[in-house]
């Protein structure tokens, strides 16, 4: 037999875990549809080091929340794509967490094939400093889920959000510079707003509701004023109508009565002020 041929079969032999991997030039490793996660392993832990851009597309077969799955090899990794792919919230947040230099990533979804229980409100961008484009058509994706990201993702320029399945319609396009992205930020009160990092730890319902307050910081000073007052002063009145049984009138007079006295006390002692309980009321 042609040596040629034996050196080819003694090659298949070694290394024929491989058949599913493409690895072409300048770092770029494609793994096909019939890719399993041992494929998967074998590629991270033989060129890890090397992998800057890897095309995961239609890799049903891949368990990403296998615990073995370890991405902190890929130190270069710049552009994954996961598109139709059975990636899952845990399996993306140990990519996100573990490849700091990822610049773009691609969740494209069709729901008439793949079912995902994604909550992009839980998930940690923190690391993703770097990511410039996002494309996440067709995902569920909310309001608060895609605020979540923006706040963390500051060097976005690219980002799909067409079809987007719980995302309000009128967000649903694509945005492909970054002052486009900037008045998305402005129109969710985003604008000015520093990176408020996220525990995916932490239950849902803990987590504070950031929207909420830059909407509280955008609003001006006397706004703010305002609403103080009556969060405080609504319930005393409602307090006054429904428990004193009197009309606010006489409630506000008999106070002013009973505490004038304690106030000429007050300014005569040059004391500080305690109320006593026999002036309670």
């Amino acid at each position: 037999m042609n040596k040629k041929y034996i050196f080819a079969l003694a090659l298949f032999a070694c290394f024929g875990g491989f058949k599913n991997i493409n690895a072409g030039e300048d770092g770029a490793f494609q793994l096909y549809e019939a890719a399993t996660t041992e494929d998967l392993k074998q590629l991270i832990q033989r060129d890890g080091n090397k992998i800057k851009d890897l095309k995961l597309s239609g890799c049903k077969a891949i368990n990403f929340t296998d615990v073995k799955l370890d991405w902190k090899s890929c130190t270069k990794l710049e552009t994954i794509d996961l598109s139709y792919s059975n990636i899952t919230e845990s399996g993306l947040q140990n990519i996100l967490t573990q490849c700091t230099k990822l610049k773009d990533l691609n969740l494209l979804s069709n729901f008439r094939f793949i079912e995902r229980d994604f909550d992009f409100e839980t998930l940690n961008w923190s690391n993703c400093k770097n990511l410039e484009k996002l494309n996440l058509f067709r995902t569920d994706l909310t309001k608060d889920g895609l605020i979540n990201i923006l706040t963390q993702c500051t060097a976005l320029n690219n980002l799909n959000l067409w079809n987007c399945n719980l995302l309000d319609a009128k967000y649903r396009k694509g945005y492909s510079t970054r002052e486009e992205i900037e008045r998305l930020k402005k129109d969710l009160g985003l604008e000015n707003q520093k990176s408020l990092p996220i525990n995916p730890k932490i239950p849902k319902k803990t987590q504070k509701p950031f929207w909420l307050v830059a909407k509280w910081q955008a609003l001006p000073t006397p706004w703010k004023w305002a609403l103080g007052i009556g969060a405080v002063a609504i319930p005393l009145i409602g307090a006054c109508i429904f428990y004193k049984k009197q009309s606010i009138k006489n409630l506000s007079s008999a106070l002013w009565r009973r505490l004038m006295p304690l106030l000429k006390r007050q300014k005569t002692a040059n004391q500080p002020f305690i109320a006593q309980p026999r002036y309670q009321i």
